[in-house]
């Protein structure tokens, strides 16, 4: 979308500036094209898998969002990911990330903010750090 939209200011959380910060094991299944035979009802493990991967225990939360999550949707998502070939860079950006991110583990070369023991869920668990470092960062406040 940065890319599209040429915002000022881009704010990735939890995410990946490009493909090089995927999982190898991710972009590997990606380059078998395993993705396509999965089955999209196979989009959906078990709660406490995710609660493992997403680094939460509001597993109430979390299951949720996975009940009103669209598995074709989930699958489709799934596989533009580990298939995504961009390694361009933003220009203006801010990275936070969490040190415990099990999903999109801290990598890259550019300086970012690191959230103690956040994981992949902590726009939700960890909501006021990351608030804090946005507002910040925007000189709204400190």
């Amino acid at each position: 979308m940065n890319k599209f939209l040429k915002p000022e200011l881009t704010i990735l959380i939890s995410s990946a500036e490009t493909k090089n910060e995927i999982r190898l094991m991710f972009r590997f299944f990606g380059k078998l094209n395993l993705i396509k035979i999965i089955p999209a009802k196979l989009f959906k493990p078990p709660v406490w898998l995710l609660s493992y991967f997403f680094g939460t225990r509001k597993t109430k939360l979390l299951k949720n969002i996975l009940d009103d999550t669209d598995l074709p949707f989930a699958k489709w998502a799934v596989k533009e990911l580990v298939n995504w070939e961009n390694v361009s860079r933003i220009e203006n950006v801010i990275k936070i990330h969490g040190s415990k991110d099990r999903l999109i583990p801290v990598r890259g070369e550019r300086k970012m903010e690191i959230i103690k023991d956040g994981g992949h869920f902590m726009i939700v668990d960890k909501a006021d750090e990351i608030s804090n470092i946005i507002n910040s960062k925007m000189g709204l406040i400190g």
